[in-house]
C-alpha cells in the first residue's frame, strides 16, 4: 500500500464508493461490525477505502 499509484477504484465500484463517501472521517476508531452493518460494505471493501482516504488526506 505504500505505491501511491495503487488502483484503489479498480477494487470499489463507484457505487460503493459512493456508500463509503458517507462514512464519518473518524471511521478507524468504529469497530468493523458496525460499520459493515451500518453501510453493508465488506471489511475488505471498509478497509481499502479508509486507506485511500487517509493517502488522499496525507497528500
Amino acid at each position: 500500500m505504500i505505491d501511491s499509484a495503487f488502483p484503489f477504484s479498480d477494487f470499489l465500484s463507484q457505487d460503493m464508493q459512493n456508500v463509503l463517501k458517507k462514512m464519518p472521517k473518524d471511521s478507524f476508531t468504529y469497530p468493523f461490525k458496525e460499520l459493515t452493518e451500518l453501510f453493508e460494505a465488506t471489511f475488505l471493501e471498509i478497509r481499502l477505502y479508509q486507506i485511500w482516504r487517509k493517502k488522499q488526506l496525507s497528500c
